[in-house]
């Protein structure tokens, strides 16, 4: 039996928030986030162009990592409507419970590589 090392793929959860309100949240690897994240919000029609983004930072929690996009207030005033109904069937659902602690239960996150014998995969 010979030692074999592979990679394994690391997922987080991702929280998309859009000033201050939580729109959806994903497992992703956590590289290029802020790629993902913007092209999230592109196919999601959150916005149509870069320039709606007033700012875009990444916070990390103990259970995943949230992308808090700021929009300016003419940029996002299309998007409400859709953020309000959703906000009420979340709210109607998890009788209260934000979005990110219900749907983020805790990880393990592997900090280092770890080796895995071939007979595990």
């Amino acid at each position: 039996s010979s030692q074999v090392d592979r990679d394994v793929a690391i997922e987080t959860a991702v929280a998309i928030s859009i000033n201050g309100t939580t729109h959806a949240v994903m497992m992703c690897s956590p590289t290029d986030l802020r790629d993902f994240a913007i092209g999230f919000a592109l196919t999601e029609g959150i916005i149509t162009a870069l320039d709606q983004i007033e700012s875009l930072e990444f916070i990390e929690h103990a259970t995943g990592i949230e992308a808090q996009f700021w929009l300016a207030e003419d940029s996002a005033r299309p998007f409400w409507p859709a953020v309000a109904r959703w906000q009420a069937l979340w709210d109607a659902g998890s009788a209260g419970s934000t979005a990110w602690n219900k749907l983020c239960a805790p990880f393990p996150l592997f900090r280092q590589h770890r080796l895995i014998s071939i007979q595990c995969i």
